[in-house]
């Protein structure tokens, strides 16, 4: 009924073989959020902006920048703290659309693709481990 084939199996096998699948599986969906959400290299300019305040509320600062002499205002990527991810009086690198310079956004570092690659190397050092182990199994039964 539920039971396994291969009864030497070890049921361990199974378990690391599933949650790299599911860490694989979850690196490439944050992949392709990541990269359906991120705004086009060719269409984006940078200037400099200076951190004017931080909203408690939300954990975002408040930062002004300026292009072709006209002054903007944006507010940080939430960080996934409780705090803002800047001080107040910092000056980061501000993101905008050079046709649109009121779309802008100033990005934290640490982007998610980093992220996406740690996970990505973890799920595949787990898929080769299992692999190993099973192949080694194999070669012993």
């Amino acid at each position: 009924m539920g039971s396994d084939p291969r009864p030497g199996r070890p049921p361990f096998q199974k378990v690391i073989f599933g949650v790299a699948i599911a860490i694989i599986v979850g690196a490439l969906a944050v992949g392709v959020v990541s990269a359906l959400t991120a705004k086009p290299l060719h269409q984006t300019a940078t200037t400099t902006g200076t951190v004017l305040s931080c909203d408690d509320a939300s954990a975002q600062n408040i930062v002004r920048y300026q292009v072709n002499g006209a002054t903007y205002t944006t507010t940080a990527d939430q960080s996934r703290s409780p705090y803002c991810p800047y001080a107040v009086g910092q000056t980061v690198t501000v993101h905008y659309n050079p046709v649109d310079p009121a779309s802008a956004s100033v990005h934290q570092p640490g982007t998610p693709t980093a992220f996406v690659v740690i996970i990505v190397f973890i799920a595949t050092a787990s898929l080769l481990v299992g692999t190993i182990s099973v192949v080694r199994r194999r070669k012993g039964a």
